[in-house]
């Protein structure tokens, strides 16, 4: 195993083009093939904790410390679902996309006369350039932060809790 940790780029690169080319066949599947089921379910959550998991078994960041683990995950999801998300769903927005991510759910209202929405995964199609693009970024800003408890979560128990039982491992 490398006794250094890589510099933020090296550990960054190859997990940055597997989020890329991921995230831009998605969002192409999405214009193309808008009714195809398999589009909803093919993306990062399901594909990325497997780059983790060969990060991890590889030992390719070395000992690396927790908070800089997370750190590393705060980029790479930064990088990754927040610049892809926010593309992607401002692209919807303004292509008036409903389907599948883009499902701004069923209307129904309550007692109260309050909407209520069912089933929703994104906001529906907003008014005016601006409202638009806002809407598209702040989906990258919350699946940014919700991404980056769940690769945190998943880097911890995949790449820094092995590496650590290695060195606590080797030192006895």
């Amino acid at each position: 195993m490398n006794p250094t940790v890589p510099p933020l780029s090296e550990r960054l690169f190859p997990l940055v083009v597997l989020g890329w080319l991921l995230a831009a066949v998605r969002l192409g599947l999405d214009a193309t093939l808008p009714d195809w089921p398999p589009t909803m379910y093919f993306g990062l959550y399901l594909v990325m904790p497997v780059g983790l998991l060969w990060v991890g078994l590889t030992g390719r960041w070395g000992p690396i410390g927790w908070w800089r683990m997370v750190g590393t995950m705060l980029v790479l999801v930064a990088l990754v679902w927040g610049v892809w998300n926010s593309i992607a769903y401002t692209v919807g927005q303004f292509m008036e996309w409903t389907h599948g991510r883009f499902f701004p759910g069923e209307l129904r209202l309550d007692e109260s006369g309050q909407e209520i929405r069912e089933g929703a995964r994104a906001m529906p199609v907003q008014d005016g350039v601006l409202m638009k693009v806002g809407a598209g970024l702040l989906h990258g800003v919350l699946s940014t932060v919700f991404a980056t408890v769940v690769c945190s979560v998943l880097g911890t128990l995949v790449i820094w809790l092995p590496t650590k039982l290695r060195r606590h491992g080797g030192a006895t």
